[in-house]
């Protein structure tokens, strides 16, 4: 993905505009979110190859473990193979970044865990005795909040279209594995449409128009809250319900 940056902002410019954003982002290089999840899963994995995958059980998402909240999250850590790691934090790093340089470390921070977390939740209703691994569910979160941030601030950008396209193109071989293959695979697309559900609610609570400037708590961000709030408890409701009767 390509990074549009404008010219250096003189110092009349808002420093909220998003090409100044991205700009002084690209510069500044300072994307603390990104860097530690991915050398967290990187740790992660060179630990899992030096213990040749013990203990790895339990870890892992699963059904059988579904009152197990750790798994939830820890599996997002652990991946199948090399390939498998290099896929995922490929990806993060070509997706996290330009969102950092906008929206801030907290929203790709809080993207990512709860693109996770719900993915590993999602896969462990849809399938009862597979386990998964990876970190995928944080990066289809990653991809619909980078979507809703380009939207939202589509006004300031003069290819925006473009970028949403490309955006979309990174999701596409996901979508066709999805619609080509059989329901149950070695891709989990049940901890894919989870970590996207997450993304949405993450972006409904992060995602802004940085052009705009908000004073105090405003309307919106009330709505923000009651949205998220509301969405949350109707996700945890299900899944309590799902997972007890």
């Amino acid at each position: 993905m390509c990074l549009c940056c404008a010219d250096n902002p003189s110092e009349g410019t808002r420093t909220n505009d998003y090409r100044d954003l991205v700009y002084k982002g690209v510069h500044m290089w300072f994307i603390p979110s990104t860097t530690a999840i991915v050398l967290l899963q990187v740790i992660a994995y060179s630990i899992q190859s030096i213990l040749h995958d013990d203990y790895v059980d339990y870890l892992w998402a699963t059904r059988l473990h579904g009152f197990e909240a750790w798994r939830y999250l820890s599996y997002g850590f652990i991946h199948a193979s090399l390939l498998h790691l290099i896929s995922n934090v490929s990806m993060t790093l070509i997706l996290a970044p330009t969102l950092e340089f906008v929206q801030g470390s907290v929203t790709v921070a809080v993207t990512w865990l709860v693109g996770v977390i719900l993915g590993g939740v999602t896969h462990a209703l849809e399938n009862t005795e597979v386990a998964v691994v990876g970190s995928s569910a944080g990066v289809y979160a990653l991809i619909v909040v980078r979507i809703l941030d380009i939207i939202a601030n589509s006004e300031n950008m003069r290819t925006w279209t473009l970028r949403l396209l490309t955006i979309c193109c990174l999701a596409l071989p996901g979508l066709v594995d999805w619609l080509t293959t059989e329901r149950f695979t070695t891709t989990s697309h049940a901890a894919h449409v989870g970590g996207a559900i997450g993304g949405f609610i993450a972006s409904i609570a992060c995602v802004r128009n940085v052009s705009k400037r908000e004073n105090g708590f405003t309307l919106l961000n009330y709505v923000r809250v009651f949205v998220t709030c509301g969405l949350s408890l109707c996700f945890a409701t299900y899944v309590f319900l799902r997972l007890t009767l």
